[in-house]
């Protein structure tokens, strides 16, 4: 007598799909919010070492760079196995691509991170440093907590958070025009400082660009989750 091969019903093995579809989409989310955590503490340590001198932890910056990096590779590798073996579809689909496009932005956090560590080191060598501007401190403080905002809206999927960030970026570009203003100021006024202005100049406009990062993330994430299109 021929054994008879059990099939698994077609309800279950849609069950079984979409089970293992989700959890490839939570591993890529996940993955996703911890190249921005990391990217946060690079960016939150960078400024430490610019506000304390502290060039060591400048230097441990620049070293974990490589970090953010392997995260990219490994979110690109874990979302080109999905498609492949999984083939997402709509939301899902859509959710993959956006991973991938995010990426980008996180890793150009990540190496505005590691340029304002080289800027510590640079600072160093100064014959006459000049006082952290305020301005760049609060552009320091509002960059760090958009990106972690950013992190909390994607691991929720949350549009409403998303578009408080893309809201307060204008806030980060206010900050960053009083910092031009004042440093060139300062450049005129006080020439031996000129030197040392110029790089924080340089860190003025690292941490803009940071926030537009950001709001690039969260107009993809708002765009995933209720379709709008952001304009200007």
């Amino acid at each position: 007598m021929t054994a008879t091969i059990e099939r698994p019903a077609p309800i279950a093995a849609g069950i079984l799909t979409r089970q293992r579809l989700d959890c490839g989409i939570d591993a890529l989310r996940g993955d996703l919010v911890h190249m921005m955590d990391a990217a946060s503490w690079m960016l939150k340590d960078a400024m430490t070492a610019l506000q304390t001198g502290d060039t060591t932890l400048a230097e441990s910056v620049i070293e974990r760079d490589s970090e953010v990096d392997e995260l990219d590779r490994c979110i690109e590798t874990r979302a080109i196995c999905l498609v492949a073996t999984q083939r997402p579809v709509a939301y899902d689909l859509r959710f993959v691509s956006t991973a991938l496009k995010v990426t980008t932005d996180i890793e150009r956090i990540g190496d505005h991170a590691v340029n304002i560590a080289r800027v510590v080191i640079r600072l160093t060598k100064c014959p006459t440093p000049t006082p952290i501007l305020l301005e760049i401190e609060r552009m320091s403080s509002l960059s760090v907590q958009l990106l972690q905002i950013t992190a909390e809206a994607f691991a929720n999927d949350d549009s409403v958070t998303a578009q408080t960030v893309i809201e307060r970026d204008d806030e980060l570009d206010i900050l960053y025009r009083e910092a031009q203003t004042e440093l060139r100021y300062r450049m005129i006024e006080e020439p031996s400082q000129s030197v040392a202005a110029s790089h924080l100049l340089f860190v003025a406009h690292y941490l803009e660009r940071v926030g537009d990062h950001c709001a690039n993330a969260a107009e993809r994430l708002d765009f995933l989750v209720t379709g709008r299109v952001a304009h200007g």
